[in-house]
């Protein structure tokens, strides 16, 4: 199956307005590269096709292209694309409250600690609507755990602790802050 073929054959397909089919054409080269046929995958492509769900007024399946393409640049260390995606999800369906989690992570990989707080917090107010106060304080644990290397991160966990009136879990996080520092 030649690649470039299919890709031309469904931009025509976009220039002919037939979204439909310019959807199914670039699906197989999506599956193609999912299945490891593809040693260079055009990342862009889960764009274009998510763009193309929302002409035919597709937004979960959108949201799904979106979704697989902010996984796979994250992996590939492209974070600006992956914070870019992110933020287009959220326009087509605000409510996904994992995406807020998904740009804390992003941001933090790149030190913008400022964001990634910002993002956390829309994160666990939004679960703690959802009556999911404890899931989002365990994946914000998971998350401090997994930049522990930033102060401003545990320490704003152990205030969103103390907060919510879990004095001992917020002193866990300051003992971890003060481990990590001790041992720099």
């Amino acid at each position: 199956m030649n690649l470039e073929k299919l890709k031309d054959t469904a931009r025509k397909f976009e220039q002919k307005e037939d979204w439909r089919k310019a959807i199914e054409v670039y699906q197989k080269v999506l599956q193609a590269f999912e299945a490891g046929q593809d040693s260079t995958p055009d990342l862009a492509l889960y764009n274009r096709v998510g763009d193309l769900y929302l002409k035919v007024n597709d937004a979960g399946s959108a949201v799904s292209a979106y979704e697989r393409a902010v996984e796979l640049y994250a992996e590939q260390g492209f974070a600006n694309n992956a914070i870019a995606l992110c933020g287009k999800i959220l326009r087509v369906s605000p409510g996904r409250v994992q995406t807020y989690l998904q740009l804390a992570q992003l941001h933090a990989r790149k030190n913008v600690v400022f964001e990634a707080k910002k993002n956390l917090i829309e994160y666990l107010e939004r679960m703690n609507s959802a009556g999911q106060r404890d899931e989002a304080l365990q994946a914000v644990k998971r998350f401090a755990d997994q930049f522990a290397t930033s102060e401003d991160i545990r320490l704003m966990l152990a205030e969103l602790l103390r907060a919510a009136s879990r004095g001992a879990e917020a002193r866990e996080q300051l003992e971890k802050l003060a481990t990590e520092l001790e041992a720099r």
